[in-house]
Formats: structure tokens, sequence, C-alpha cells
């Protein structure tokens, strides 16, 4: 499961990725981060889940798809799912920074190299 995450999903663009496409990436990214133990549900009957390390497994591309996706329903799922990490983040200060400068980051490289249609 890890190998298609990391190495296939990772490589897909994310411009064209559409409902079905990004669900499947959701629950893949999910479903790493937490047997990772990056991830923890608060209890195991719970949806709900809280971000124990920053350094999550597939963020640079659930940042990417946010940003490029064509389509706003995606990108909408994708930051709501951002927002929700960043809301659920239950380590020592200061990783929380980390997803803002990682926001940053692909701010930046997304105003400076638009995406041309």
């Amino acid at each position: 499961m890890q190998h298609l995450f990391v190495n296939k999903m990772a490589g897909m663009d994310c411009r064209g990725l559409n409902r079905a496409g990004y669900n499947v990436f959701q629950r893949y990214f999910l479903a790493i981060n937490e047997r990772k133990d990056k991830l923890k549900r608060v209890d195991k009957s719970s949806e709900e889940l809280y971000v124990v390390s920053a350094d999550l497994t597939g963020v640079e591309k659930l940042w990417a798809i946010a940003l490029d996706t064509q389509d706003n329903d995606v990108s909408k799922m994708a930051i709501t799912l951002l927002n929700d990490l960043h809301q659920n983040v239950r380590i020592p200060s200061p990783p929380p920074l980390f997803f803002f400068f990682t926001f940053l980051t692909y701010f930046l490289l997304w105003t400076r190299f638009p995406l041309r249609v």
C-alpha cells in the first residue's frame, strides 16, 4: 500500500484530479499516516484523527492538490483536510509552524509560477 502511495500517487498530475481520484488519495493518505503512527484516532470507534507528527507522508501532494487542481470541489476538499489536520495537532510547539511554512512555500511557488491554462 505504501509503495503505491509514495511512488505512484506522489508522481501523479493533480491538475485534472476529480472527486473519485481525490477520495482514493485521501484514503491512502490517512491510512499510511495512521499506520506510521503520524496520525491517531481519538478512540477506536471514532473517525476523528489528530496529528502526532508534523512529518506527514504525502502532505506535499495534498498541498499541490489544494492549490493546483482545476476542480473547485476537489480543491475545497483538500483545503478542508489540511485545515482539519492543522486544527487537530497534538504535538509540542512549534511544529504547527511546519504547516504554515509549508503553506507559505507552496503559495510562493504557486504565485511565482502560476498554472497556465
